[in-house]
């Protein structure tokens, strides 16, 4: 009877030991499975939507391409290059810009 239980005992503690040591495995397993998938992440693709970053940039170039192509066929700037065309808009915006800070420093 004493054998019994010895061995019974002897049993369920290499029972347990392997329940125990299946259980560390698999949540070692999916910690290295995690890692892996955090070192393969470099860019942080959960962070950033690259869809609507490109999107933004698309919209952005497509208008800029209508106006320059419009101001290209205007009647007065016919025989202009598209990039003097380009040069002389970004000139446009940016002495609006210039003259809307003084008007603002202005009135502070």
């Amino acid at each position: 009877m004493i054998h019994f239980l010895r061995k019974r005992i002897w049993f369920l503690h290499r029972k347990r030991n392997f329940q125990i040591k299946k259980k560390l495995t698999i949540i070692y397993k999916k910690r290295k499975i995690a890692e892996k998938e955090k070192s393969l992440n470099i860019f942080h693709l959960e962070d950033i939507n690259y869809c609507s970053i490109f999107l933004f940039y698309f919209i952005l170039f497509y208008f800029l391409f209508l106006i320059l192509t419009k101001l290209r066929y205007d009647e007065k700037i016919k025989n202009c290059s598209l990039m003097e065309i380009f040069k002389n808009y970004i000139k446009f915006f940016f002495l609006n810009y210039i003259e809307k800070n003084q008007l603002n420093s202005t009135v502070l």
